[in-house]
């Protein structure tokens, strides 16, 4: 199933919509103003926010 994350509606055709890869994840979109207003979500990593620099060892997975 290829659910876009913005109208929560399945994307029947995904070679002709728009799709965003993120990491190992293919995101499929079906307007190109979800595709737009994906892209405009900000970014809110943890690492982000630290008081100190991260350290390799400091995301062991989980």
């Amino acid at each position: 199933m290829k659910t876009d994350p913005i109208s929560g509606r399945d994307v029947e055709d995904c070679m002709n919509h728009c799709s965003l890869l993120d990491g190992n994840l293919t995101i499929y979109l079906e307007t190109e103003e979800n595709c737009l207003a994906y892209k405009a979500i900000p970014f809110d990593h943890p690492n982000l926010h630290l008081p100190f620099p991260a350290a390799e060892d400091d995301d062991r997975g989980g």
